[in-house]
């Protein structure tokens, strides 16, 4: 019997001695710790029962927001700080109208940006205006204004596809009237483009003429 007289077998706060040993004994009746609530490498004992503890811990990681869900499992122990991650350009108006991204709602309108016309004047029949698309831009309009031109035009609208230039639109045969101005407008929704170039080609008089390369909308 003397192989019985160990802790694990004695109620615990009593203590037992024989042939000169003393053995305090630890075991519990009331216990109810699992190896599950308790931090791994911890140790316990519950009705007699040695346990281990077997819950991870998690120290301090930083989440950064993707386009799939990120879960921290349960079942740890989170032993430093969880950081999600921001980002200070999370803004209505850099978000596209009708697009949510983490509760912000989207206030950009693409539609509304504006490209800075380019003009200038000439008395050539035969000019060419390029300019490069700012971002945003979905939309341009080529324009050719007239002063005081009656001569046909004819226009001609490229863009570059980054290999080299397309042509897009092309108007022809207006006509303007002696001594009043002349109007002639290209316009459309050419997006897609990095650089755009317009030609105006004047046949007759080399009359002045004002050239509106861009104009977003």
């Amino acid at each position: 019997e003397a192989a019985k007289l160990a802790p694990e077998n004695i109620k615990t706060g009593v203590s037992i001695t024989a042939n000169g040993k003393t053995v305090n004994g630890t075991f519990t009746a009331d216990g109810t710790v699992a190896a599950n609530q308790m931090l791994a490498g911890a140790v316990g004992y519950a009705k007699g029962r040695k346990v281990t503890g077997s819950i991870p811990s998690r120290g301090a990681t930083s989440f950064r927001p993707g386009t799939a869900s990120q879960t921290i499992a349960a079942g740890q122990y989170l032993s430093g700080a969880q950081t999600i991650e921001g980002d200070a350009n999370l803004l209505a108006a850099n978000i596209r109208q009708g697009v949510s991204i983490f509760g912000v709602a989207g206030g950009y309108d693409p539609g509304a940006c504006q490209a800075a016309t380019q003009a200038h004047f000439y008395g050539r029949m035969d000019d060419t205006v390029e300019v490069n698309a700012p971002s945003g831009v979905c939309k341009v309009a080529a324009v050719m204004a007239g002063n005081q031109y009656y001569a046909t035009a004819r226009i001609t609208l490229w863009g570059w596809n980054g290999a080299g230039w397309v042509e897009i639109a092309k108007s022809e045969d207006y006509t303007g009237t002696e001594g009043k101005d002349t109007n002639a407008q290209l316009v459309g929704a050419y997006s897609g483009y990095s650089r755009y170039r317009l030609n105006v080609f004047c046949d007759g008089d080399q009359r002045t003429i004002g050239l509106g390369c861009l104009q977003g909308y």
